[in-house]
């Protein structure tokens, strides 16, 4: 997560003080903490479903965004068919 007071850590003292600053910075004292996906991969696949809900993968994607910086606008390619 970003905005005032946000940070990643990698250990317990950085994480003290991050968080401390989190806290001073918050109105209401308080601070979300999250488990970091920084390092995963992002993919998509593009399904077609029928009215008998079957469905079959159309297309796998794979999406070049900055986790922290999704904002539901990002690069994706895809292998074209000729």
């Amino acid at each position: 997560m970003g905005g005032t007071g946000g940070g990643l850590v990698y250990n317990v003292e950085e994480l003290r003080v991050i968080a401390g600053r989190g806290i001073q910075a918050s109105l209401v004292g308080q601070v979300l903490i999250e488990e970091s996906v920084e390092g995963w991969e992002e993919l998509e696949l593009e399904v077609v479903r029928d009215a008998k809900n079957n469905m079959i993968t159309v297309c796998f994607i794979e999406t070049w965004t900055p986790w922290a910086c999704t904002r539901a606008i990002h690069t994706a390619w895809r292998p074209c068919s000729p």
